[in-house]
């Protein structure tokens, strides 16, 4: 589903892209286009945080902080002195536990990024929060790697149980969060995760992220966003139905298999920026600082993934904030959405 929109955009091989998207329909999602479509007419987000029709509002959204100290370093760094406005934590990162002390005291915007693949790297341990998650997990306790085995073997109940334990976990760190988003778009890969993760964000009152039906989804699919409009519409529309707040659009820039230099990366932001339409739009990105880990045990193993440098570098750069000045962009966080949250108007997410 959604998430799927995501995994596919980071792969860079279109043929494997799209096998593997047939492949995540008949797992288990297309079933979910004989749900019926719904209309209702409540104030949208843009409304709700008390802007007009004609504002742009911007979310700089730091994903992946606790996969490695590269991330968490620049995390600190573009969410207390930058322009970065959010970020989420994995808690089954291998850099997880260096969180509070990177971020205890600072006012900083942080939400639960539920983590339910690892990323793969020899040496590095991702375990489970919660025990007894067995279709989630390799015989050492690690998550498993690859989003197909998790469509294939993951079980429902574990997935919820696991996001739960995720999210028990962050909360008792004691820093403020206000959002729940989704490594890989995970949570999105059936309706029952959904259903899961949606009641989640409603029970803890954490604003979980979710786009409408937008140009970021259909970016993201290319050509099989036609197809995947027949299930996604109709989920989209019981989940807003449900009263929870949605995101007019989102963008995430893959990471290219060569390195693009900085000026390449940061031009591709600010055209972002200079075209970004009225509501309220996200943009994901994965900022990471140069380190001896970074250089020796990169995420991906290939040159483009310096463009997480880049991205930690464009999120202080005043070029940045110029662009936002010229457009008119506000720049907002998900704890201000959080705080204008109908929470007593939602409705538990029931998609069957």
């Amino acid at each position: 589903m959604i998430g799927f929109a995501i995994f596919v955009a980071t792969r860079a091989n279109p043929g494997y892209r799209y096998r593997m998207l047939r492949k995540i329909l008949t797992a288990g999602i297309l079933g979910a286009s004989l749900l019926p479509t719904l209309s209702f007419a409540s104030p949208t987000l843009l409304e709700r945080l008390g802007y007009g029709p004609a504002d742009k509002l911007l979310i700089l959204h730091i994903d992946d902080i606790g996969s490695i100290r590269a991330a968490n370093e620049a995390a600190r760094i573009n969410l207390s002195t930058g322009f970065a406005t959010s970020g989420s934590v994995m808690v089954p990162g291998p850099a997880y536990a260096e969180i509070p002390a990177a971020f205890g005291g600072l006012p900083v915007d942080l939400g639960v990024h539920l983590t339910l693949n690892s990323d793969g790297r020899p040496g590095h341990d991702w375990k489970a929060a919660a025990a007894g998650v067995p279709s989630l997990t390799d015989k050492f306790g690690n998550l498993i790697a690859s989003p197909l085995k998790l469509v294939a073997f993951g079980k429902a109940a574990e997935i919820k149980r696991e996001m739960e334990a995720q999210v028990q976990a962050a909360l008792s760190l004691g820093l403020p969060f206000s959002h729940l988003d989704t490594h890989l778009g995970a949570a999105f890969f059936k309706p029952s995760w959904i259903e899961a993760y949606m009641n989640l964000g409603r029970k803890y009152r954490l604003a979980p992220m979710v786009p409408r039906w937008s140009g970021g989804i259909q970016r993201l699919l290319g050509p099989a966003a036609w197809p995947m409009g027949f299930v996604l519409k109709p989920l989209l529309a019981k989940i807003e139905a449900a009263g929870f707040l949605m995101l007019d659009d989102f963008y995430l820039l893959p990471f290219p298999k060569q390195d693009p230099g900085p000026d390449a990366r940061r031009a591709e932001y600010l055209s972002i920026l200079r075209n970004l339409k009225p509501g309220v739009t996200q943009i994901i990105l994965h900022p990471a600082a140069v380190d001896e880990e970074f250089e020796r045990d990169n995420l991906t193993g290939t040159p483009g993934e310096r463009v997480r440098n880049y991205e930690a570098e464009l999120l202080n750069d005043p070029a940045l904030k110029k662009v936002l000045e010229e457009e008119g962009i506000h720049l907002i966080s998900w704890r201000e959405i959080n705080a204008i949250y109908p929470w007593d108007e939602v409705k538990e997410l029931k998609l069957f």
